[in-house]
């Protein structure tokens, strides 16, 4: 962890009805590590929204999870797990979990050990028991389904999650709107899709500069959330930001409009740097590193390298349903690995590249995981098309 991040505790009870369970597992993608929420009331069953990985602090995780979760009067403590995505960092800890609600279960009720929590998460992604992070059955979430959250009879703090699908970050990546009794937008659960500092990395830039632009949108009341209709309430003046790394955020509008400045930022200098250059001449991607990322430290360089290639690819493809700084003619860009082979490379291939280092034990016979790991770290080289 960065020492100029700041200090998260072990476990944070945000509001009455939100407490923050840190995963103990720091690191340049996770800061902290990973935050992990306990929804509803502590006497009650809540919901867990994510978990963290199977190391380095699965076991220190999961003895603050269990001081949480023994508050529960009665028998289950959960009444459902929420993946915001597929990612380890927040799926590998599922199997560890339902271990310990079981034994809490077994102690509050003495029930049969074989107590059913469901695990929720959206369509798409690999599969969890393919990647080694999760053997057991998950559930499928639509967009705008809702989930109820337990409460206590005659209590009116009643509260509910409401499924925003809002890839980018990853193909099945969910975000949550907590609404109060009366249908008011209270907080945002943002997965990785908006961080309490610095930004994320992303799989599909157009996908992910739509769903913070939905984001931004809906906490704005700007727009209805999917199902409600004309029943939407403006969000609450305490509306909050959750996210799964990194302190909460209060100035919500500010943090939202930080990370959509900050793509067409970057987008905006490389076209900067393209435009001051030949169109007819190659242009290496280290040099065009230097100049859009100066600052990035090295742990961080492969995602910066891969934000860069998002940015080109946006540019040479400019989609036309999203604001954009920059103005080249479509498809103007072409790139090639600098290996001496002259391969040209699209969009489709660099997403079908991510696809398979991040399924990398999944690969076919023909492909290895050396063969991708090279075509992805080799410097790239782009130019206009004639």
């Amino acid at each position: 962890m960065s020492p100029s991040l700041p200090f998260i505790p072990p476990v944070t009870i945000l509001t009455p009805l939100v407490t923050r369970v840190l995963g103990h597992n720091p690191g340049p993608y996770t800061l902290q590590g990973t935050n992990s929420y306990l929804i509803g009331s502590p006497k009650l069953a809540r919901v867990l929204v994510d978990t963290t990985n199977r190391v380095p602090g699965l076991e220190t995780y999961l003895c603050h999870l269990k001081s949480q979760l023994e508050q529960c009067l009665v028998g289950c403590p959960l009444s459902a797990i929420i993946l915001t995505h597929w990612h380890p960092d927040h799926t590998e800890g599922i199997s560890g979990v339902l271990d310990l609600v079981r034994q809490i279960t077994l102690r509050n009720s003495s029930a049969d050990s074989q107590l059913s929590v469901p695990v929720y998460k959206h369509p798409g992604g690999p599969d969890l028991s393919d990647m080694g992070f999760f053997n057991g059955p998950s559930e499928y979430l639509n967009d705008g389904q809702v989930i109820p959250i337990p409460a206590e009879e005659g209590d009116t703090r009643t509260i509910q999650l409401r499924v925003l699908f809002t890839p980018g970050h990853a193909e099945d990546h969910i975000c949550l709107l907590m609404e109060d009794h009366s249908g008011q937008a209270t907080a945002v659960f943002t997965g990785d899709a908006i961080l309490g500092h610095g930004s994320t990395t992303v799989r599909n830039l157009p996908d992910f500069m739509r769903s913070l632009c939905r984001i931004r949108a809906i906490s704005e009341g700007e727009v209805s959330p999917p199902t409600t209709g004309s029943d939407f309430v403006q969000p609450s003046r305490s509306f909050m930001l959750f996210p799964a790394h990194g302190q909460e955020v209060t100035d919500y509008r500010k943090r939202i409009d930080e990370n959509i400045a900050n793509r067409l930022n970057r987008i905006s200098k490389t076209a900067d740097f393209l435009s001051k250059n030949s169109h007819s001449v190659w242009i290496r991607e280290s040099e065009l590193l230097r100049a859009v990322y100066p600052e990035v430290p090295q742990p961080l360089r492969m995602a910066a390298l891969l934000n860069l290639r998002h940015s080109l690819f946006w540019i040479a493809s400019d989609s036309e349903s999203l604001p954009s700084p920059v103005n080249f003619p479509r498809n103007s860009l072409i790139a090639r690995i600098s290996d001496g082979s002259e391969r040209t490379i699209d969009v489709a291939e660099f997403y079908n590249l991510l696809d398979c280092f991040e399924r990398s034990h999944n690969l076919e016979p023909e492909v290895t995981i050396e063969d991708v790991k090279h075509m992805l770290c080799t410097d790239w080289e782009w130019k206009f098309s004639a």
